[in-house]
């Protein structure tokens, strides 16, 4: 699947969007208007009508059932349907979608006339393809379609411009990713005698180690912990392991040391994995891409809340929607705007 701005953020904005900003009736911040009965969301003054927010739920559903299977609406999944479950996820990925458009618009971002004209062709395939009653039922019109193709696409730009302020210069050792094969003998709540035995049980493995014998032979004598290779990045382990495990050197043996619940022996199988180190420094690139824009939109909605009409959202019953023509937002957004695969660079 081609690169998603819901799917690259929406997971760090879950709690952002739905517990910090998000609105009802209830709360301090002005509701929707009652005599409004079919606008979904306010983000400061826009406002998103219910046909907006089923084109793009649609656009999800149709995403996930690829991926997936549309049987899995109806799962159960800790006391409640799956369906619900990922609708509330969902509400998430509405909200980001116009969120970021007017936090670009906010930073004088706009699209090129190039995207605009891409924007608008999109939006005749798209329109063109819907049904009558489609267009019916959800009560949308061309410039419906325009606004949410626009809206997505320049919360795409916005985050790519916005997060190239973020601090893209990670080290080669901050991403390493190393291989280690460990010997760990538990000691959780052990004293005296029994303690003593485990002291001595590691301190025999070790010398065994430093006297050349095999260390998977020597593992399966002493180790208790059942996970004899592993591999590991910065801030998976412990302080104090991270600390031993990376000073290593390859074929290396640290000394025997002590955690919170055993005694551990590491060996270093591979001071660096290629591959896995290049994976691990896109991912901590994206999560500190991520914490930058979150920033950003929270200064953002500070001044433009986020407002839900929580009766009308609940009502949707996402198990249910569907198009009569075979149509889905994302996948038009894809064929108009081709970008790179999921990942940043």
């Amino acid at each position: 699947m081609l690169k998603r701005f819901c799917r690259i953020i929406s997971a760090c904005l879950i709690l952002l969007l739905l517990t910090l900003t998000s609105c009802s009736a209830d709360d301090e911040q002005p509701a929707i208007e009652a005599e409004v009965g079919s606008i979904v969301l306010r983000v400061g003054d826009k406002k998103i009508s219910l046909g907006k927010t089923l084109v793009i739920l649609l656009g999800q559903k149709d995403v996930i059932e690829e991926s997936y299977s549309s049987k899995l609406w109806n799962v159960s999944y800790e006391g409640e349907q799956l369906g619900e479950h990922l609708k509330s996820r969902l509400k998430t990925n509405v909200a980001l979608i116009f969120v970021g458009a007017g936090l670009a618009e906010s930073e004088k971002i706009s699209l090129s006339s190039e995207e605009k004209t891409l924007v608008s062709s999109a939006t005749d395939y798209f329109y063109s393809k819907l049904s009558d009653s489609d267009k019916k039922e959800l009560n949308v019109s061309r410039a419906d379609i325009y606004d949410i193709i626009s809206s997505y696409r320049i919360s795409v730009t916005g985050y790519d411009r916005l997060t190239n302020e973020a601090e893209t210069e990670i080290s080669k050792d901050d991403a390493r990713v190393i291989k280690l094969n460990r010997i760990s003998v538990y000691k959780s709540g052990m004293s005296g005698a029994d303690l003593s035995l485990k002291k001595a049980a590691i301190n025999e493995a070790y010398k065994a180690l430093l006297s050349g014998a095999d260390f998977n032979e020597t593992a399966s004598k002493y180790d208790e912990g059942g996970i004899t290779e592993f591999y590991a990045s910065r801030g998976q382990l412990t302080e104090t392991e991270e600390k031993i495990a990376f000073s290593l050197s390859q074929g290396q043996i640290s000394e025997p040391f002590e955690t919170e619940d055993s005694f551990v022996i590491f060996r270093c199988a591979d001071s660096y994995d290629e591959a896995k180190s290049e994976a691990a420094r896109r991912e901590l690139l994206l999560r500190r891409k991520n914490e930058h824009y979150i920033e950003s939109v929270k200064k953002y909605l500070e001044e433009n809340p986020l407002v839900w009409n929580e009766d009308l959202w609940n009502g949707i019953d996402i198990t249910s929607i569907s198009y009569k023509t075979d149509i889905s937002f994302f996948k038009v957004y894809d064929m108009f705007f081709p970008e790179a695969k999921d990942g940043v660079n």
